[in-house]
Order: C-alpha cells, then sequence, then structure tokens
C-alpha cells in the first residue's frame, strides 16, 4: 500500500524511515522503506497460493489482463468506479491515488456506478489504467518526489487543498466516495 525498495551500496547509506533491511553476502543490501508504517513485509512459499489466499483479482499490469478479462472482473457491479478499481478482489494494485489519476484521465465521475459507464467508457478506463500506471511507474512511484515528476497534465501533482485541474484549471472537488477521498474536476469529470 505504501512503501519502496531501495538498493543501498553501503550500511551508512541507509535510506530513513527503513523498516526491513536484506543484507547481500556480497556486500550491498535492500532496504524497504515506509514512512506511514502502514505496508507490510511477508515470506511466502508460492506465489499462486498467496494470490489465492488474499483472494487478489488480476493484476493490472499483467499481460493476460487484456479488455474481456477486465469487463468479466468488474461484470455484475453496481458500485462507483473508483470503489470498483480499488477492490483488490476485482483488479490488484489499483489504490486511491492511482484510482483518481486513472479517472481524471479517463474523464469518468469517481461516483458513477460502473454498470452505468458506456462501452466505449469501460474500453477507455480499461486502457487508461494501463497507461496511467505505466506512467507511475516510469517517474519514480513509490519515491516520495515522483508526483513532481509526472507530467504536465497530471492530477496527482494537484491532489492536495487547494488544487486545481491541470487541464482546465478549474478548483478540483474533493469529497468522500466509498469512505475513501476522491478528487476530481468538476468541470472534465462532470462531479
Amino acid at each position: 500500500m505504501n512503501g519502496a525498495l531501495h538498493f543501498v551500496a553501503k550500511p551508512d547509506q541507509e535510506p530513513s524511515f527503513t523498516r526491513v533491511r536484506l543484507d547481500f553476502a556480497n556486500d550491498g543490501s535492500l532496504a524497504y522503506t515506509n514512512k506511514r508504517m502502514i505496508g507490510r513485509v511477508g515470506l511466502i512459499e508460492s506465489v499462486d497460493d498467496f494470490v489465492a489466499d488474499e483472494k487478489l483479482g488480476p493484476d493490472a499490469l499483467d499481460p493476460r489482463l487484456d479488455l474481456s478479462t477486465f469487463k468479466a472482473a468488474v461484470f455484475g457491479s453496481k458500485r462507483d468506479v473508483k470503489s470498483v478499481l480499488m477492490d483488490q478482489q476485482n483488479i490488484a494494485g489499483i489504490g486511491n491515488i492511482y484510482s483518481d489519476e486513472i479517472l481524471f484521465q479517463a474523464r469518468i465521475n469517481p461516483a458513477e456506478r460502473i454498470d452505468k459507464l458506456t462501452p466505449n467508457q469501460l474500453k477507455q478506463l480499461f486502457l487508461t489504467i494501463r497507461e496511467v500506471l505505466k506512467t507511475a511507474i516510469a517517474c519514480g512511484a513509490g519515491s516520495e518526489v515522483f508526483t513532481e515528476r509526472m507530467p504536465k497534465g497530471a492530477l496527482l501533482p494537484e491532489r492536495k487543498k487547494g488544487g486545481r485541474c491541470p487541464r482546465c484549471q478549474s478548483p478540483l472537488k474533493v469529497f468522500k466516495v466509498g469512505g475513501r477521498t476522491a478528487y476530481c474536476c468538476p468541470q472534465c469529470q462532470n462531479c
């Protein structure tokens, strides 16, 4: 949910907020950092067993997740699209901030029920999920400053009190959807 992995060449270079450090036999270590202390680290025997035990849906960036698999994962839900995206049993790997960015880029109101989206909106949503997540990874997702690296037109740098839409400069609307804070543009997303 939060945190990042860092390769550490020398022990005196250990990053702040290191919660777990794995030392390598031939120098260096891997540090898991987490400022908020809400993540967790564990050892597993089998990835497949872990996915099944946690009841995780397909990974949002899994190449096997195609449009028809995506539609099947969300089919029948009558909840708001933001909650459906964040439900790890539907699609794994989309959190609160990424759901806001995905919905902003797809121009979809976070409170819209997913079963009310048109086939074109569902297709756009599916394509936007991959685009946004790949862009976030390329910009250093998980690091403290990655939002500053996001491309022009991204919502994430404006996802704050007093934030403005990067497209039309309207003040962003902040409200609760499914118990989570949502940021959206009332003009571009009709929220």
